[in-house]
């Protein structure tokens, strides 16, 4: 059998922004792998309320093969997190890159949505 995926899911909708329905995303990406026919081939790790000192943790915890991301984005300038007080904090995308190139080895997928 081949090794189990993880898929961490980092989501954030902050306070002063546009409220999103990341609930409804979530339960939607849970039930499409219930329904799959090899969902024992992956593990979902949720991390809600994500700040940007949550994704190097979460990274190294999980060791996720598929990262997803449900939130704000802003193209160029980047995703967007939430600081301590739940406001927007912006992560640009060189950061991001530079981050997931320092802790991932060639060979494993990113994928976002924003």
């Amino acid at each position: 059998m081949p090794p189990v995926q993880r898929i961490l899911i980092l989501a954030a909708n902050p306070l002063d922004s546009s409220r999103l329905r990341l609930e409804e995303e979530l339960r939607e990406i849970e039930s499409v792998l219930q329904r799959a026919k090899k969902r024992d081939l992956f593990e979902l790790k949720p991390q809600t309320a994500t700040r940007p000192s949550d994704i190097q943790r979460a990274l190294l915890d999980y060791n996720p093969q598929i990262v997803h991301f449900c939130g704000h984005g802003e193209g160029t300038q980047g995703l967007v997190f939430e600081d301590d007080r739940g406001n927007a904090k912006f992560v640009d995308s060189l950061a991001l890159a530079n981050l997931f190139g320092s802790i991932w080895v060639s060979g494993r997928s990113e994928s976002k949505n924003a």
